[in-house]
């Protein structure tokens, strides 16, 4: 972990960073998180900020191997069950009032999709999503909850690199829950199944098999 508590700049942040190495940054105001992720936008990486915590994260092709997986079953739950979900990528979520900001790996409305349907520009901030995911195998996404609730996600999809939890939000704390209160249709034994498998099958077969047990109520 590389730490800063003074001035820096793009260069110093994205010099030393890695997957396995965040860069993390202390005493940061609003107006000095808000600076960074003007600069970094299109470096892929990630941010979160947690009052006047800044932590910045690089992604890796496994990491982004997964989050396309998760986003192409998600898509066919969409298609296949005719049900409306509108991805909407890796926006940054803030606000200043509560001094938190974050970036999803992905995130889809499903309960709320009519809301945001037809806009290609959405304030996330104010019009959160109803799915947030996260794929955590360089680093822990415990802050995440926390922030998560904060804003009000009603659910945060955890992948550890061995098994998908998720969570619903329920009195301002996340328990964990066996199925998706959003797509009923997915667990997290059947998303754990097919994410593991991808790692040494082939994922275009998996994903017809995905297919098969879905259309045959068997996930």
């Amino acid at each position: 972990m590389v730490t800063v508590e003074s001035t820096f700049t793009k260069q110093d942040i994205l010099r030393d960073l890695s997957p396995q190495t965040p860069f993390v940054l202390y005493g940061i105001s609003w107006d000095d998180y808000e600076e960074v992720v003007r600069e970094l936008d299109g470096s892929s990486v990630q941010t979160i900020y947690n009052h006047g915590i800044l932590k910045v994260m690089s992604k890796s092709s496994e990491h982004e191997y997964f989050i396309e997986l998760i986003k192409r079953i998600i898509d066919r739950v969409s298609f296949i069950l005719l049900k409306k979900v509108i991805f909407f990528g890796s926006p940054t979520i803030k606000q200043s009032f509560i001094k938190k900001g974050v970036e999803p790996d992905a995130c889809f409305y499903v309960s709320r999709a009519n809301l945001v349907s037809g806009q290609s520009k959405i304030d996330v901030s104010q019009n959160v999503p109803d799915i947030v995911v996260e794929v955590d195998i360089h680093h822990s996404s415990e802050d995440n909850f926390e922030i998560y609730s904060a804003f009000g996600v009603s659910e945060f999809w955890l992948y550890d690199g061995n098994d998908l939890k998720i969570y619903q939000l329920k009195d301002g704390k996340y328990i964990e829950i066996t199925a998706s209160a959003e797509l009923s249709n997915l667990t997290s034994a059947s998303l754990t199944e097919f994410l593991n498998r991808s790692k040494t099958e082939d994922q275009f077969e998996l994903l017809i098999e995905f297919e098969n047990k879905l259309k045959n109520n068997e996930l």
